[in-house]
């Protein structure tokens, strides 16, 4: 009988012993997969944050940024540009504008550009499918990120985008003349002229800055660095010098053609 009881509790040790083995290595695995889990998620989000600073990055020194959008739900500086807001949302922080060729479909901020100043528009674009083939290749087919005057329309700088991938652009330099009240307006219009199902354009990073002003000459004399005048300080004919155009060889205001002329002109 007692023989018969030791082979029992051996047995139900056994049994407990491998219940144990195989809970804790249950446990293990669950932690391990939820631990890869936390890991990738981490990952993910590095990823995302980084693509973001890059992005920032090209556009600019941000010391000098006059007005941006991050496009969350939490910026409320920029203002609905047309009547229906069922054309546009904010997805992920990103802009996303729906096309419709009847009317224009996009966002808007006003802001203060300062006269004697000069300033570029900044953004990264583009659209949710190439344009069609049978669709002119314009300026309004395209997206557009415009800064332009309130009181003077023709005083504008403009960037445009019609590729699918997300491309980052800087439009030319706007200088605001003396004349000019300030009153600018930063504006996101859709791709115009397209009339598709689900055609949308994106944007996001867009930013105004300020270019830095060019520094201001130390001296109001015409330096005279031998390596701008070759033939400086020289008599005539006794300076060689090779340029295939109409040259300052002297430093003394007078061009002459250096097209292997010895000095001479």
């Amino acid at each position: 009988m007692g023989n018969i009881f030791k082979t029992h509790s051996h047995v139900f040790g056994i049994f407990v012993l491998v219940i144990f083995t195989v809970s804790t290595f249950l446990i293990i695995v669950t932690a391990q997969q939820n631990q890869d889990l936390r890991q990738r998620a981490a990952t993910t989000t590095v990823k995302q944050k980084s693509i973001k600073k890059i992005v920032k990055n090209v556009l600019g020194d941000t010391n000098n940024l006059v007005t941006n959008g991050d496009f969350s739900n939490a910026d409320q500086s920029w203002t609905f540009d047309n009547y229906d807001r069922k054309t546009h949302s904010i997805e992920n922080n990103i802009l996303v504008l729906q096309s419709n060729n009847k009317s224009i479909q996009g966002v808007k901020q006003n802001i203060t550009l300062y006269p004697n100043k000069t300033y570029r528009i900044s953004a990264r674009g583009w659209l949710s499918s190439s344009l069609p083939a049978n669709r002119p290749f314009e300026q309004n087919s395209k997206l557009s990120v415009c800064l332009f005057s309130v009181d003077q329309s023709s005083l504008m700088t403009c960037i445009w985008f019609d590729g699918t991938s997300p491309e980052t652009k800087e439009s030319t330099l706007l200088t605001v003349p003396q004349n000019n009240s300030g009153n600018f307006i930063a504006r996101i219009y859709s791709a115009l002229n397209i009339d598709l199902p689900n055609f949308n354009s994106y944007v996001d990073d867009i930013g105004v800055f300020e270019e830095a002003a060019p520094p201001t000459p130390t001296s109001a004399t015409t330096p005279n660095p031998s390596s701008l005048y070759p033939c400086a300080g020289k008599a005539p004919g006794t300076c060689r010098f090779d340029t295939g155009s109409m040259t300052d060889l002297y430093g003394n205001g007078q061009f002459v053609e250096a097209v292997t002329i010895d000095g001479k002109g």
